[in-house]
């Protein structure tokens, strides 16, 4: 129990700025001196607030968030009340109904922010200087009456399916993100309405706004249903309307003299009609554009106009853009385009460009060059005199050759060309990242000390380089022709080394890498023992299809095998069955640790195999332990692969992750496979796919995405709300494992059957740091040239990361054509016996409103503690086979 505390230690004479939060109790029965200078007061999260100091005659700003009111007891209403100067009080996150009828008496109160409670329409808000409301997050079906001196009200993720009977004539700013809005009265009229935000609802049209909001400025429409544009006000200076259906745009918009700011992303639009001379910012990608009407635009600064099907650039004059980012169009030309002296950065990635014009390395500012997947056979030797040029991305190219570079060079990505020899590269004293993965380089030459990652997977190197600067931090030499570990090598500032799928015969105990922290050697013929004391930092190991040996069990997160040995009894001891057609590869990437966890079963009960993902968010001990504890559901004598058996076993682990208070969670993408039937169960956005022989996706899992309408509706419904593209600002997916102290994230996994067709070749499930970066269709291309599990499972990771993936990587593949069941395996039933109704989690919301409300708080303010990264304890884990199935026969019943 906490012990009361006087407030005559905390308010001292001066004071202006007193913050008395995180759970304290106060004594506030004790008199303040009378001439007190507080003005700003924060009293948030407290276990049990009964009243207020007083006297606070100069208090301007109080702050009651977070303190679990679900009333205000009298003697803080009287409190309050002798707060005679107060001008802001915040009563978010509590669980008010109702706003006090006395409220009426604070005459200088000008704003009030009720965000997150539960008040309806019966609260009178008639507060004679009240200007400005939040009232987000309440139980709202209509907005309620306010003062007409109201001018900004925000009412977000409450139920307001119609915007009707609203007199708030001096409204400067409206909000109604996420309220189910379905339609506005033409009757309404707001003349001093600027900024109207109506996003994330059902819209599909809207009255005139020229005339309903003569003077607005800023308007957000995104994430509804609009097929056409609403009419404008002359006034109008920014316009969003992006994730809608348009088709079209309307050919006077040339005439809005005000509009700088224009976004249609992700429409349905083919022509764009010419744009009025204040446009500073245009976003139109992820349309269907092909045509665009010539225009002076001298104010564009910003210009988006990725994955459209232009074949040239527009024909903007006087362009002042910046940054040229054109990729996935049909634009064959760099020639024609007339870039301008601040030019920074190009992204002309998957178009049809056969050649670099010499003429762009006369662009002095010129920083980044992306041109990836294009047809380009030879970079110009004057790229030499590109005085600031950074990064040079030209993967997927048919360049057979890199020239001399500036020396401003600090990241080059020039994977899967044919590139057979690089250049000296010692004197770019920038370099820090050197990717050149799928080409066919047999040596490595002289690197400057700068370089912090060298991934030179799939190539034809045969020696380990012993000239492998000191400075280097990730080294991946994966897939080539290593025979040989040299002696003595010392890199002291090594985190992650992959040598897999070599062919070194052993790994010598004289090496010196102090900060190794990934150590992956699958695939080699090595046949030796290494001592674990040679490695201090080690988190992960793998040693799969090798004979490498450890004396004793090293300490460590993952420690991945194909044989358990006796000498190997802790839990952090994982068996992966990898073979010819099994295969999988995974880094951290550009990320500081590894939260990803995989399990990796070829018939780990009958001919049933097991393949799963769990990606790792604010920690990796979700991911660890679910990895774990899904193998051993799957030894089960009573597994069945079907649908119930699969969902039950989930919905078990999440109760189990429960009982274990991780602070952190995961998605995950699991398949259960007997070479016939595949069940795929997912949650959140890992993904998996099924690609057939040509390339073509025969079946794909839907992301768990917070932004995607059923989830964010479903978020919406159960108490939540998805802000910045996120549950609560917390979360990218809609759903995930863990992650118990965000209201309204769901552990409700997605599960799906797939009978497998006769062209099927590939099974591919991969974290979202892949599909981030790499769509179905391109994933696709690179499947249809595969020629087996480990190359293609590789070449996937390293695509990912030459475009930026800011994630960990990891994937995991399956030669559905190559995979051979042994004859002494038997048959697991696959019968379903009763699919799983999908039950969403309001009780468990419930029970958890309390801790969401105040994590919520913490997390908006950005003093959240971060979770621990300790690995779970080695120790066995106490799974109740009867009691899964146990649970499946009452939950039947019911």
């Amino acid at each position: 129990m906490k012990v009361s505390r006087s407030t005559s230690n905390f308010l001292h004479y001066n004071s202006k700025d007193v913050d008395l939060s995180f759970g304290d109790v106060y004594d506030f029965t004790e008199s303040l001196p009378k001439d007190n200078k507080v003005t700003n007061l924060i009293l948030t999260r407290q276990t049990d607030l009964q009243n207020l100091p007083m006297p606070l005659p100069n208090v301007r700003t109080l702050k009651l968030s977070a303190n679990q009111l679900s009333d205000l007891p009298p003697q803080m209403i009287f409190a309050l009340q002798s707060y005679t100067k107060m001008n802001s009080l915040d009563l978010s996150v509590n669980k008010l109904k109702t706003l006090p009828v006395e409220f009426k008496k604070f005459k200088n109160l000008e704003t009030l922010n009720l965000h997150h409670n539960q008040i309806s329409e019966d609260s009178d808000f008639d507060i004679p200087s009240l200007q400005h409301v939040i009232l987000t997050q309440n139980q709202f079906k209509c907005i309620p009456k306010l003062p007409q001196k109201i001018k900004s009200l925000t009412f977000d993720y409450n139920f307001c399916r119609k915007l009707h009977d609203v007199n708030l004539p001096n409204l400067v700013t409206l909000s109604l993100v996420l309220t189910d809005l379905e339609s506005v009265s033409p009757s309404l009229y707001f003349p001093k309405l600027e900024k109207l935000d109506l996003s994330m609802n059902k819209l599909t049209s809207l009255p005139d706004l020229s005339k309903m909001t003569p003077n607005l400025q800023v308007v957000n429409l995104s994430t509804n249903f609009f097929y056409k544009m609403p009419t404008m006000p002359q006034s109008i200076r920014e316009i969003s309307i992006s994730h809608n259906k348009l088709t079209e745009l309307p050919e006077d918009l040339c005439k809005l003299n005000n509009l700088n700011f224009l976004n249609i992303a992700f429409n349905n639009i083919e022509k764009v009609p010419a744009l009025p001379e204040s446009i500073e910012t245009f976003k139109f990608c992820n349309n269907n554009v092909y045509y665009v009407t010539p225009c002076k635009t001298p104010k564009l600064k910003k210009l988006f106009i990725r994955y459209n099907k232009l074949r040239s650039f527009p024909q903007y004059e006087r362009l002042k853009v910046r940054e040229f980012l054109a990729c996935s169009n049909y634009i064959e030309d760099l020639k024609l385009i007339n870039f301008c002296d601040i030019l920074t950065k190009i992204d002309f990635s998957y178009n049809g460009i056969t050649e670099i014009p010499p003429s762009i390395f006369g662009y002095s500012k010129l920083q980044t060059l992306i041109l990836s997947n294009n047809s380009i056979k030879t970079i110009p030797s004057n790229i030499l005199k590109a005085k600031s040029l950074s990064v040079l991305q030209i993967s997927c190219n048919q360049i057979s050759e890199i020239p001399k570079l500036p020396p401003t060079i600090t990241a080059i990505y020039a994977g899967y060309c044919k590139i057979k020899v690089l250049p000296d590269l010692s004197s770019l004293k920038n370099l820090e990242i050197l990717c050149l993965p799928g080409n066919q380089i047999t040596n490595l030459p002289e690197l400057p000390n700068s370089i912090k990652s060298i991934w030179l997977a799939r190539n034809k190197i045969n020696t380990l380089p012993t000239n492998i600067p000191k400075n280097v931090i990730q080294v991946d030499f994966s897939y080539n022709k290593i025979n040989h570990f040299p002696e003595n090598l010392c890199l002291p500032q090594l985190e992650e080394l992959d040598l897999t799928h070599n062919k070194l015969l052993k790994f010598t105990s004289n090496f010196t890498f102090p900060a190794l922290r990934f150590l992956r050697l699958a695939g080699n013929p090595i046949n030796c023992e290494l001592s674990a004391d040679k490695f201090n930092n080690l988190e992960i190991v793998d040693t799969c299809e090798t004979k490498l040996v450890f004396k004793t069990e090293p300490s460590i997160r993952q420690f991945l095998v194909s044989e358990v040995l006796p000498q190997y009894q802790s839990r952090h001891v994982k068996k992966m069955t990898t073979l010819p057609w099994l295969q999988f590869s995974e880094t951290m990437g550009v990320r500081n640790k590894m939260e990803d966890s995989l399990a990796i079963n070829a018939f780990i009960n009958g001919d049933v195999d097991l393949y799963t993902i769990f990606d790792g968010h604010r920690g990796n001990m979700t991911s660890a332990f679910a990895s774990l504890y899904l193998v051993d559901t799957f030894v089960s004598p009573r597994l069945k692969l079907t649908k119930n058996y699969i969902y039950r076993v989930i919905k078990k682990l999440n109760r189990c992750l429960r009982s274990r208070c991780y602070a952190d969670g995961a998605t995950m993408a699991t398949v259960a496979f007997n070479g016939k039937k595949l069940i795929s169960a997912h949650v959140g956005d890992a993904r998996t796919l099924v690609v057939d022989e040509a390339g073509k996706i025969s079946f794909t899992t839907i992301d768990h995405k917070a932004t995607d309408r059923l989830e964010f509706e479903r978020i919406h419904n159960e108490g939540g709300r998805v802000q910045n593209g996120r549950i609560h600002g917390i979360l990218a997916p809609g759903r995930s494992l863990g992650d118990f102290h965000v209201l309204a994230n769901s552990d409700e996994p997605e599960i799906n059957e797939y009978l497998v067709q006769e062209g099927d070749k590939w099974i591919i499930s991969a974290c979202d740091g892949i599909f981030d970066v790499l769509s179905n269709e391109e994933i696709g291309e690179i499947a249809s040239k595969a020629k087996n599990a480990g190359r293609l499972a590789t070449d996937i990771k390293n695509l990912a990361y030459t475009k930026y993936s800011t994630d960990n990587l990891s994937v995991i593949v399956v030669d559905i054509k190559n995979r051979k069941v042994p004859d002494d395996v038997k048959h697991i039933n696959d019968e379903e016996d009763e699919i799983p109704k999908i039950r969403s989690n309001n009780s468990l919301n419930d029970r958890l409103l309390l801790e969401s409300q105040q994590y919520i708080v913490v997390e908006e303010e950005k003093i959240s503690k971060k979770p621990s990264n300790t690995p779970p304890l080695p120790v066995k884990l106490t799974i109740d086979y009867n009691e899964i199935q146990d649970s499946i026969l009452v939950e039947k019943k019911h």
